[in-house]
């Protein structure tokens, strides 16, 4: 058995329902799930923009690199020098994600 049986028709004037449509578009839901959210009370926020997933992970890689790297600095007294290298690189993929993420322009030759 269907739980909403109940259907609500209301009107909306054309600037209404432009802004409506645009607040769904930024929302990522359908529409009725946007009008039972705001009917719920809560404060509807825009979809993560593309990318963010991708500039999130990236970041929980490089987080993880500190720690190790971190770790095994505070155990052996020094730092490998492949390790900072895999930081290095795990830092300019997390830079280029950011500025795509952003909009930016980003070079093709591997440049911030």
């Amino acid at each position: 058995m269907r739980q909403r049986n109940h259907r609500v028709l209301f009107r909306l004037n054309d600037k209404e329902y432009l802004h409506f449509i645009g607040q769904v578009e930024k929302s990522g839901f359908t529409q009725e799930k946007f009008l039972r959210g705001l009917i719920a009370g809560y404060e509807i926020q825009p979809r993560a923009p593309e990318g963010f997933a991708k500039m999130i992970a990236l970041l929980s890689n490089l987080t993880n690199n500190v720690n190790q790297i971190a770790r095994i600095a505070n155990i052996t007294q020094s730092i490998d020098g492949e390790q900072i290298a895999r930081l290095q690189m795990t830092v300019a993929q997390m830079f280029r994600a950011g500025k795509e993420l952003v909009g930016w322009r980003v070079p093709s030759n591997g440049d911030h």
